[in-house]
């Protein structure tokens, strides 16, 4: 009975080693049959808000530039994090592990285009990017949606309360002034009056 016991517990550690095997052999195939064997692959996922990862590569992306186009959204490279990270933005889902990317760099024109155009860029948070992606990591195009993006809730908010005036703060300190040009914004001199006429004295509430 214990023999028969040990020998069926072999046989299945023997057929989840081959699954195994096999689930390796097959995605190595396919990306050969894609050119892809040297694609990069993410390593490790973390979800930080709607249509918002942070990524490790195993590699860095083969191409100039830090935008690239996936197959359901956009990767940035952030050169200011440890190396091979990166965001993801746009995805709906989770971007699985150890699959091969195929990823399409994007110029400043044609990055431009795809924030203008995919429908992935209207379900990222772009508040949430803004705090995750350093000004030196994005570029020109992206800089512009993000300060686009964030105009837009500061003319979502009221000047009613001190809590308003500390939100508006902290929003205008994730963009660089250059960015809101063009956009109505309240000016620092303004808030600081609110401040005094409101007797904030450093308060939030």
């Amino acid at each position: 009975m214990i023999a028969a016991a040990l020998v069926l517990m072999a046989t299945i550690g023997g057929l989840t080693s081959l699954h195994q095997n096999l689930s390796h052999w097959w995605t190595t195939a396919v990306d050969l049959v894609a050119g892809c064997s040297d694609c990069p692959r993410y390593e490790a996922v973390s979800a930080l808000e709607d249509g918002l990862y942070r990524v490790r590569l195993d590699r860095a992306p083969a191409g100039d530039g830090a935008a690239f186009e996936t197959e359901d959204g956009l990767l940035v490279t952030m050169q200011s994090a440890p190396a091979l990270e990166a965001l993801v933005l746009g995805s709906q889902t989770a971007p699985a592990t150890d699959t091969a990317l195929h990823l399409t760099p994007l110029s400043e024109d044609r990055l431009a285009a795809w924030l203008s155009t995919s429908p992935h860029w209207p379900a990222v948070d772009v508040v949430a990017l803004a705090r995750e992606l350093k000004p030196d990591d994005r570029p020109a195009a992206l800089k512009a949606a993000i300060g686009a993006g964030v105009a837009e809730r500061l003319a979502d908010h009221d000047l009613e309360s001190c809590g308003d005036i500390a939100s508006i703060r902290d929003l205008l300190g994730l963009v660089e002034a250059a960015d809101l040009k063009g956009h109505a914004k309240p000016l620092p001199g303004q808030l600081d009056l609110l401040a005094v006429l409101y007797d904030c004295g450093g308060e939030s509430e």
